[in-house]
């Protein structure tokens, strides 16, 4: 029989340990933070349990196939990247092309771990008041809330911090202690302080208890190598440290910022130490194949040659930067392909159209460049095919949904598309011309697809033309004017009682937030 000899000034040094290990870990089940029974996520060979969280309506939901495709590889390096970091404690900065990418792969990531997020728009006009606090009146009285950043770093969520290349040199930086220290002082007088320093601060009884079983055994055991100075234990409780204006910032806390690689795009670059906070990635475009890939999987009605004609197009405009022209969206790439899917008699430069309005918005020197990619790579050339609508009629066994039949290129194709009211046949003195006519079609198709931005010059008709639509379609409309300082989200009034109240504006009504 063998025995494992250790020596004698090592005997009380395990045994503290294993008795700390112990009441530890009493200590996180009792907190709920450690549950053997709970659904574990595992990506690769890195496993992360996914807690339950206590506000679910702050987790994103519906992610896991809409905004990107899990199945890609380089979507599932990503997501395997950000679930280490969660598991080593660090802040992540994802940088790539403009597009909402980079926030689709980590609103995924948020929905697969389960976890609470804060969101933050990052703006030139963005200041250190609405990323702390915010001082409000309520009742007469002035106070701070707490904004974005200071809830996630209380309750354990993570801070998305979008468009840090905008953001004024002296605006993130108030930060900069949140990610080295996780400590920040706040306008009202509190402090938030690392998790590890207030646990030792309220821990003190456990350590106390420690002492105390560590002596019973010298005692029995005649142990002389332990040696305790004081027998002082401080009586600190959370409640007291909250008392003094001491706040304790959850472990579980996290920040992930993205941004644009600066000179490349428009912006204002990370000042080196609050750069060094982060552990960056790049998230580059989906690659050609991919993209192609996907592509013929979404427009099985068109022909292979046109897709690939139109793909290669995007990726050589998109790949030549010194020309001095905006880059073609690739998010656009899956809609364009339905709405094309849905009617194959368009032709790539149509498309290419659809998803680029270059002769709109561009200059003359411009278009002429994009004129030159279409004639090298299109080989297809486009026809003015004259289209209209036949018929609407309501999805029988459905509420808001209605079935449209159009005739383009003497075909007739049949889509769905969601509305919010009923048709109209009153007189409204609109003039069916055929280009009118070929509009509407293609408006309503777009439609079917999600949203879609009507460009033309002023008084040409626009607001008819999309009036005339929603008269056929069924659905309602409501017109906002936009201007240079409106606010569009939301903002902030303060009414004769002296309470400070948050009011949503007409986009957010449309969206159906109540008032």
């Amino acid at each position: 029989m063998s025995f494992l000899c250790i020596p004698v000034q090592w005997q009380s040094i395990i045994l503290a340990s294993y008795i700390a290990n112990v009441l530890h870990h009493r200590c996180m089940l009792q907190r709920g933070k450690l549950d053997t029974d709970r659904t574990v996520l595992k990506i690769g060979s890195v496993r992360l349990p996914v807690v339950e969280a206590v506000r679910p309506e702050l987790v994103p939901a519906r992610l896991s196939g809409a905004a990107v495709h899990p199945s890609s590889n380089e979507v599932l390096a990503h997501l395997k990247w950000l679930l280490q970091k969660e598991i080593l404690g660090q802040d992540v900065f994802l940088m790539g092309v403009p597009g909402s990418l980079r926030s689709d792969i980590v609103l995924q990531y948020l929905e697969l771990c389960n976890r609470e997020y804060e969101y933050l728009a990052v703006t030139r006009d963005t200041t250190e008041a609405d990323i702390k606090q915010r001082r409000e009146i309520r009742g007469g009285t002035a106070f701070y809330s707490d904004l974005c950043a200071v809830r996630a770093a209380l309750h354990g969520r993570v801070l998305v911090l979008d468009g840090v290349e905008k953001a004024e040199r002296n605006v993130l930086p108030i930060l900069n202690n949140l990610l080295e220290n996780r400590e920040m002082q706040l306008e009202d007088g509190r402090f938030l302080m690392r998790h590890e320093k207030f646990d030792k601060l309220t821990n003190v009884r456990f350590l106390c208890s420690i002492v105390h079983i560590m002596r019973l055994l010298q005692n029995r055991c005649r142990i002389s190598t332990v040696d305790f100075q004081s027998d002082s234990c401080l009586n600190y409780t959370a409640d007291q440290l909250r008392a003094m204006g001491i706040e304790r910032v959850s472990e579980r806390f996290r920040i992930i910022a993205l941004g644009l690689p600066v000179p490349r795009f428009v912006g204002n670059s990370l000042d080196p130490p609050l750069r060094s906070r982060f552990q960056c990635r790049t998230v580059p475009e989906p690659t050609f194949e991919s993209t192609r890939r996907l592509c013929s999987e979404l427009a099985t009605n068109v022909s292979s040659h046109s897709v690939n004609d139109l793909v290669s197009m995007i990726y050589a405009i998109n790949s030549q930067s010194e020309l001095g022209i905006s880059r073609v969206s690739m998010e656009l790439i899956p809609r364009v392909m339905r709405i094309w899917n849905t009617c194959p008699s368009y032709s790539p430069e149509d498309m290419f159209n659809l998803m680029y309005p270059c002769k709109s918005i561009f200059k003359e020197h411009q278009v002429k460049l994009v004129n030159d990619f279409i004639a090298k790579f299109i080989s297809e050339k486009t026809s003015s095919v004259p289209s209209c609508i036949r018929t609407v009629k309501t999805v029988e066994g459905t509420v808001g949904k209605v079935a449209i039949s159009i005739e383009k290129a003497q075909e007739h194709r049949t889509f769905t598309t969601d509305v919010t009211g009923s048709t109209s046949s009153e007189n409204r003195g609109f003039v069916p011309t055929p280009q009118y006519e070929t509009l509407l079609t293609n408006l309503a198709i777009a439609h079917s697809q999600g949203d879609f931005a009507l460009i033309g010059a002023k008084g040409a008709g626009k607001t008819k033309v999309i009036g005339e639509l929603a008269a056929r379609l069924g659905f309602t409309t409501e017109t906002i004017v936009l201007y240079q300082s409106n606010e569009v989200p939301s903002e902030s009034r303060l009414l004769k009682a002296a309470p400070t109240i948050i009011f949503m504006s007409e986009i957010l009504d449309v969206l159906g937030f109540e008032r």
